[in-house]
């Protein structure tokens, strides 16, 4: 019989337990089925609640009551009429076009029924009130909630909008009011010139942007997905680190496997590799379902956003996303070797995958660059080299010298990990350290 080698025995292992990993529910859930079925559902189900909640809004009548003090009766009057004035522009926006679309040509279609009372009725009302004093004076009528905002007028000055901002439908009144008023604002000013408004602005501008929808999209995914890469691919490892060890122990398979008649190195560095394996696969999976669920839902609100991994790109990822899925790898299995129970090993990682997910919201912080210091940081230096491949536009852009320090910082670190892993895994079955013992309830060996 061929003695089989370290590498060749370790890869042997790591085939068998990943095998043997995705016979586990949970771990086929939180590696496989998760990160392609949970980013579609999560933006799908934002998408909905942002249309819905616009929708309502838009929808909502509120109704504002002008109080005037005393003597300005006729300015609040004269208020109340321009404000419902601008009420009917505002709900009809596309009137004048259509009516300069009737003069060019005759319509075939029937003139249609006049809508119903609801959808006639405008959105915002607006009444004449009582006199106040003054606006202060108005904050006890509206505790009565009898309506959702009001106007005070003086006589000489600025009108006061009387508004309670806990309340929703009184902000949102607020907010009618402010947008009405700018365009009254500017006719009233162009009435007294006798010309536009612009025309005294010597120094107005305009804004725009160039950026490509492409260029647009790719900065918003570079900002949220690496972060959500290694939480992802942290969380992909999770399961299978505590099942292949602490779930061993438990189910008092452990001895069955040691009893293999191969170096316990390679035995050991097998069922880290399948961890590793499970939580590259997690990452990949959700590279994948993060940019389909966000090139889809996303187009449908806008076209100025579009999302796009170009392959070269994805290429440049992989190497930072496996000594990274190797790194994680090896310190959840060397964390959860040390706890005898399924339950012991959950309440341990809970914790430790925090030593992941923190120092990775770098990459979400503004002004930080892929420097050579930045790139020296384990965990920092790699979320922050795929958020320059992922914001790259072309191979020309991407900082290749500082992304080569991360990736060997990162290969390195996950050198000294498997190797952590190993010894700590080596160790003989029996009670948890002291440390672990007071974060999983298990028992004390000191």
């Amino acid at each position: 019989m061929t003695e089989l080698g370290p590498v060749r025995v370790a890869l042997l292992v790591a085939a068998k337990e990943v095998r043997s990993a995705l016979r586990d529910k949970q771990t086929r859930v939180y590696t496989l089925f998760a990160p392609l079925v949970m980013y579609p559902a999560m933006f799908w189900v934002a998408l909905q609640a942002m249309l819905l909640t616009g929708a309502l809004r838009d929808a909502r009548v509120v109704s504002i009551e002008l109080a005037p003090a005393a003597g300005a009766e006729a300015r609040a009057e004269e208020l109340r009429e321009a404000l419902e004035q601008a009420v009917v522009r505002a709900d009809a926006p596309g009137e004048a076009a259509g009516e300069a679309a009737s003069d060019a040509a005759p319509s075939p279609r029937p003139a249609e029924p006049a809508a119903a009372a609801d959808d006639a009725a405008p959105r915002t009302t607006f009444a004449l009130g009582a006199a106040a004093d003054d606006a202060e004076s108005l904050a006890t009528r509206l505790a009565e909630r009898a309506v959702e905002a009001y106007l005070f007028v003086p006589v000489a000055g600025p009108v006061v909008v009387v508004h309670d901002a806990s309340r929703s439908a009184s902000g949102l009144a607020r907010e009618r009011v402010e947008e009405l008023f700018d365009g009254l604002v500017a006719s009233g000013r162009e009435e007294l010139l006798g010309q536009p408004v612009d025309a005294l602005e010597p120094f107005a501008y305009a804004r725009r942007d160039v950026a490509a929808p492409e260029a647009v999209g790719a900065f918003l995914l570079s900002t949220m997905l690496p972060l959500m890469l290694i939480a992802m691919a942290t969380m992909g490892a999770f399961f299978p680190a505590v099942d292949v060890t602490a779930g061993e122990k438990e189910r008092k398979s452990a001895e069955t496997t040691l009893l293999l008649p191969v170096p316990r190195g390679a035995l050991f560095a097998g069922q880290v590799l399948a961890v590793a394996a499970a939580c590259l696969a997690a990452t990949l999976m959700n590279l994948v379902g993060m940019t389909l669920a966000a090139n889809h839902l996303l187009g449908l609100l806008t076209d100025a956003v579009q999302f796009a991994l170009p392959l070269a790109n994805v290429l440049l990822m992989l190497p930072v996303m496996a000594a990274f899925a190797l790194f994680v790898g090896a310190v959840l299995t060397a964390a959860a070797s040390m706890t005898e129970t399924f339950k012991q090993g959950q309440a341990l990682l809970g914790s430790v995958q925090m030593v992941f997910v923190l120092p990775a919201m770098a990459s979400t912080l503004p002004g930080i660059e892929l420097t050579y210091g930045v790139a020296a940081l384990p965990i920092v230096g790699a979320s922050v080299a795929l958020r320059e491949i992922l914001r790259a536009g072309s191979l020309a852009d991407v900082p290749f010298g500082p992304l080569a320090l991360a990736l060997a910082v990162m290969a390195a670190c996950a050198g000294l990990a498997l190797v952590f892993a190993v010894r700590s895994m080596r160790r003989e079955p029996g009670t948890a350290p002291a440390w672990v013992a007071k974060l999983t309830g298990g028992r004390s060996s000191t």
